[in-house]
């Protein structure tokens, strides 16, 4: 693949139903991958390990979010190359930019908003409270806006709106709506 990719992907065995732009999690069910012969080679008769097939994110906030189903076919490790077609190996990006599905239900995003699953399966929503993130958006998006997907940076990890560094570095905590703890270094 000679084209364009601006995100770090794997391949990862995945349900039927995912698609480009979804937000994946681990499944219960195990798929094999083989381990190499002597010459480098994918022996596939010789089984590594396991690992879980990837589904589409279920809930709000989900916290073991991979990441995104991606049509990264070229910028990424060796990693994955030794799962079977019958296990639908798909390209998942672990960080960088993707388009991700985004629920009509999620409040408008403005670039650099925060976005965590929804509870539509495999789509994103502005994250409002504190949990667990895919990323951040890279462009606006409103309900009306007629697309279903949004340009978003992938970075798994914890949001929180009331814990935020200042300029100066201090951590605030806000605590109510009428007041916040500061805490100062030195």
């Amino acid at each position: 693949n000679a084209g364009p990719t601006a995100d770090y992907a794997e391949i990862y065995p995945v349900s039927q139903d995912v698609e480009v732009g979804s937000i994946v999690t681990p499944g219960t069910e195990m798929v094999n991958s083989y381990d190499l012969d002597d010459n480098g080679n994918v022996d596939w008769n010789k089984v590594k390990g396991q690992t879980a097939r990837l589904i589409k994110s279920s809930r709000a906030y989900q916290g073991d979010v991979i990441g995104i189903a991606s049509d990264n076919y070229g910028q990424f490790s060796s990693t994955g190359y030794n799962i079977k077609d019958e296990d639908n190996p798909k390209s998942v990006s672990l960080i960088g930019r993707v388009l991700v599905e985004i629920s009509n239900s999620s409040l408008p995003v403005q670039p650099g908003d925060f976005l965590t699953s929804s509870d539509e399966p495999g789509k994103a929503m502005k994250a409002t409270r504190a949990g667990y993130i895919v990323g951040k958006a890279l462009e606006p998006w409103t309900p009306d806006a007629g697309k279903d997907k949004v340009m978003i940076f992938v970075q798994p990890g914890f949001y929180d709106p009331d814990l935020y560094l200042t300029t100066t570095g201090d951590l605030n905590i806000e605590i109510s709506e009428t007041g916040t703890y500061q805490l100062t270094h030195g």
